[in-house]
């Protein structure tokens, strides 16, 4: 059997978009980059042709809209109402009455 080690001094270089703290610098990242496979070779096509993924900054998300209900307040209902905790999260909530599915 044969086995064999990585030695330290074999780690690849930092990438250039990559700072020292190892936060990603999205300015000189590039457009796309390869995608390796389960061997840690470059992914090729059915064609031969290296198997590239377009890298992209993540957008952030638009939280959606709660109903305008004042927080820690009840519905004109009862059954719904919003909530919002010590850390400024706010949660609707909605009480439902139980029932009983109807017999056969």
């Amino acid at each position: 059997m044969s086995m064999s080690a990585t030695a330290a001094d074999d780690t690849p270089p930092q990438p250039s978009w990559v700072r020292e703290d190892g936060t990603v610098d999205m300015s000189k990242m590039p457009e796309s980059m390869p995608v390796m496979g389960p061997d840690g070779e470059p992914l090729k096509d059915a064609s031969g042709k290296q198997v590239m993924v377009k890298t992209e900054e993540d957008k952030p998300v638009e939280p959606q809209a709660l109903p305008e209900t004042a927080p820690n307040s009840l519905s004109e209902n009862g059954k719904t109402w919003v909530e919002t905790d010590e850390n400024g999260v706010t949660t609707e909530v909605q009480e439902i009455e139980p029932s009983i599915p109807a017999g056969d």
